[in-house]
């Protein structure tokens, strides 16, 4: 169990205030044009001449969005997308770096799943100064990894056994004792462990113990919560990343989403490993994936958008909501209590 620390209010930086640390890094072509250490690693990077990024969420055909932009950037760089897993993505770049690699040239998640990376010393720093970029703390909490996007959370429910005026609005709404045994959430409770943000500990706890007594179903992936929810075998799930109900909508499948506040936010963080390849390529990409141009092409693949840029999709979703995000710093620095913490929200759900 998880050794108590207090995590309180007064330990974390509301997402408001996280917006206002977080400047855009701006488009490509106002990267420290005619630096000379940039046309360096172009030059490099064009010698390369390929770039291998691992990422979850996005089926190969979306992703070829992202592809086409890069390519249109810098044509002389091949961009090999790897579907991985969500959960797996870390796992692989760790055994292949012990192995020697060769292994991915660029990866993006969480700072409390990259933190074992940085700690055996598989990634190489990420240095913004030939970018003509000095990015925030929010951004860059540490010399090893790079913020690219964000993942909000949301509640999915099925239209033809829940109305839109009966869907949750509230996160104290999915305690009502209606929904017992009739909804599910993520095994990995990611978007429950951030309210945290705006609740503290103590009450983020408490919170849990009460919603684990109205006995959620847990999916291990999203095609798994997806296709319970769209055949009916219950009627929502709460509490999973936002861009997994973008397929089924598309496709017209009975469901919608509730932005259930506040809504949970957590960053993405683009890391590069040491046993890639392409380091130079893989140092043109996580710049480009943190700009306005890159962050504006992940969007429109996979539905994961910058929340700090006005214009993107993402931001529009959210603006005028009540949001809850770990302040980069915390998530950091206790990321080994709040890897424990996670855990054990998750025995709590599972009625442990």
């Amino acid at each position: 169990m998880a050794k108590k620390m207090n995590i309180t209010r007064r330990d974390i930086l509301q997402y408001t205030g996280a917006m206002a640390a977080l400047p855009l890094l701006g488009n490509l072509p106002a990267f420290a044009q005619g630096s000379e250490a940039l046309a360096k690693i172009e030059e490099a990077a064009n010698k390369e001449g390929r770039v291998m990024m691992y990422y979850s969420g996005v089926a190969i055909q979306r992703a070829q969005g992202i592809i086409d932009a890069w390519t249109k950037r810098y044509p002389k760089i091949k961009m090999e997308f790897v579907e991985v897993g969500g959960s797996a993505t870390i796992g692989r770049v760790h055994q292949e770096s012990l192995a020697g690699g060769p292994t991915c040239d660029l990866t993006t998640n969480t700072l409390g799943a990259v933190d074992g990376l940085i700690k055996q010393n598989l990634l190489l720093k990420i240095d913004m100064a030939p970018f003509g970029v000095t990015p925030s703390y929010q951004a860059q909490p540490n010399p090893f990894v790079l913020a690219t996007h964000g993942t909000s959370y949301c509640t999915m429910f099925n239209t033809k056994k829940v109305s839109s005026a009966d869907a949750p609005k509230k996160v104290e709404d999915l305690l009502d004792p209606k929904w017992k045994g009739r909804w599910g959430t993520w095994n990995r409770p990611l978007g429950i462990m951030t309210l945290i943000g705006a609740w503290g500990e103590d009450k983020t706890t408490e919170y849990v113990k009460k919603l684990a007594q109205t006995q959620p179903r847990l999916f291990r992936s999203g095609a798994a919560w997806v296709d319970a929810v769209t055949a009916g075998e219950i009627d929502l799930v709460n509490f999973i990343p936002t861009y997994t109900t973008i397929p089924p909508r598309e496709a017209k499948a009975p469901v919608d989403i509730s932005m259930v506040e506040p809504i949970s936010l957590s960053l993405v963080y683009g890391v590069l490993p040491k046993e890639g390849r392409n380091p130079n390529a893989a140092r043109l990409l996580v710049a480009w994936l943190a700009s306005g141009e890159g962050s504006g092409a992940v969007e429109k693949a996979s539905g994961r958008g910058n929340p700090f840029d006005p214009s993107s999709e993402t931001a529009k979703q959210l603006a005028g909501k009540q949001l809850s995000a770990i302040d980069a710093k915390m998530e950091g620095e206790k990321s080994d209590y709040l890897a424990k913490l996670e855990d054990r929200y998750a025995e709590m759900l599972q009625g442990r």
